[in-house]
């Protein structure tokens, strides 16, 4: 079985555009195709948003707030975006 390059495990957003109060986690994320689904202002396009947050920081709404775990190559990441600022780990260490 073949393993895909980049494969986001959990997300965690604290704060984003419509989410400023309160946030959400999305765990158990596959490899793959994973569909999501909800009503309106369940935080879908959000979800969307801070994956394209966490791939390139730079594009982050200056009051994001959010943590992503994943895997690339087989060795895990954490990403945090805070207000702007972006740090990384690497296997639990600073990167």
């Amino acid at each position: 079985m073949t393993r895909d390059p980049v494969c986001f495990e959990e997300i965690e957003i604290h704060q984003a555009p419509g989410f400023e109060t309160g946030g959400f986690v999305v765990e158990d994320l596959s490899s793959g195709i994973n569909v999501v689904h909800g009503p309106n202002a369940a935080g879908k396009t959000t979800l969307a948003k801070a994956i394209e947050w966490l791939c390139w920081q730079d594009t982050a709404a200056d009051h994001a707030s959010l943590v992503g775990q994943l895997t690339v190559d087989d060795n895990a990441w954490r990403v945090d975006i805070n207000n702007g600022r972006s740090s990384y780990q690497l296997d639990g260490q600073e990167a």
